[in-house]
């Protein structure tokens, strides 16, 4: 039986990638969390959601959660991890975004955390266990950030 929660935040992010004219396809880079895609062959993006109806919205990753995206972030050059929060919108992060919220390596069995608020006409506030966003990310972002950003440094 699917998990229809699943099917209904992953499917909130994807078929806004697939109505961009610009993706060519996204595919399933399977994983036991079923939260990594490829886009157009050389995108990685790793999807997680809250549930929670209102701000803020809180996402936890464990150290699978960050092995996981360590190894899309070796595979593929672009690598962005999509925050499904709610029926809200979603909170595209770069590499570069995440490195500064959450140190992805260490080995530690404590699960990392970001959190993001955000309030009627705002963009998204964004802050982790390791660091806090200097900027706000806009909703409306997404998903042009996949497909004109420059490639980010290790």
């Amino acid at each position: 039986m699917p998990n229809y929660k699943y099917c209904f935040y992953h499917g909130a992010a994807i078929i806004r990638i697939l109505q961009d004219e610009r993706c060519k396809s996204v595919e399933d880079y399977f994983d036991q969390d079923n939260s990594s895609y490829i886009v157009s062959g050389k995108y990685g993006i790793y999807i997680k959601y809250s549930e929670k109806r209102m701000s803020p919205w809180s996402f936890n990753f464990q150290d699978r959660h960050r092995k996981k995206i360590l190894e899309l972030f070796s595979k593929y050059d672009k690598c962005f991890i999509l925050l499904v929060c709610s029926d809200i919108g979603v909170c595209c992060l770069n590499k570069t975004d995440l490195h500064r919220v959450i140190d992805l390596g260490g080995g530690s069995n404590f699960p990392k955390t970001i959190s993001i608020s955000k309030r009627k006409r705002e963009k998204y506030k964004i802050s982790g266990t390791d660091g806090d966003l200097k900027y706000k990310i806009g909703d409306n972002d997404f998903p042009d950030k996949i497909f004109v950003a420059p490639c980010y440094e290790r």
